[in-house]
């Protein structure tokens, strides 16, 4: 049995897809070859990037008054993995506004969100994060 190994094809759009087709042929003692026999293989990327941040890690609290924390709060990134893409670092961050606190506007949060995909356009599950501003400070007299 004689097996000719396909190279990879892969998908259009997708490097990470695609296919192998193997053939094999057989002779006889006689010298008779068989007809191809042709196997397909077909490789996907069905699966979507995955958080290899913890949920809930990068949510923080700060005082309103601590421009430095939020600054610091709001660059923080999540990372992103994926099985068959080594490279996920096309997140895409949406900043969320501020909203405030019923009763204290300089209360409120800010929710942040990240997604990412990989090159075959799985799109992996939203990473969320909230930053809570908390004015717990009292008035101090300057005079």
């Amino acid at each position: 049995i004689v097996k000719v190994s396909g190279a990879f094809v892969a998908s259009q759009g997708c490097a990470n897809a695609g296919t192998y087709t193997n053939t094999w042929t057989v002779n006889d003692d006689c010298g008779n070859t068989s007809a191809i026999f042709t196997q397909i293989i077909t490789i996907e990327d069905t699966t979507a990037p995955t958080w290899s941040t913890q949920g809930g890690t990068l949510n923080t609290t700060v005082q309103c008054s601590d421009a430095t924390a939020l600054a610091n709060a709001q660059a923080q990134f999540p990372v992103a993995t994926d099985a068959c893409d080594t490279d996920v670092t096309n997140i895409v961050k949406v900043s969320g506004a501020f909203v405030a606190s019923q009763g204290c506007a300089n209360a409120g949060t800010y929710t942040n969100t990240w997604t990412v995909n990989d090159d075959c356009g799985n799109t992996s599950a939203i990473f969320t994060q909230i930053i809570t501003i908390e004015d717990t400070t009292a008035p101090t007299w300057s005079t």
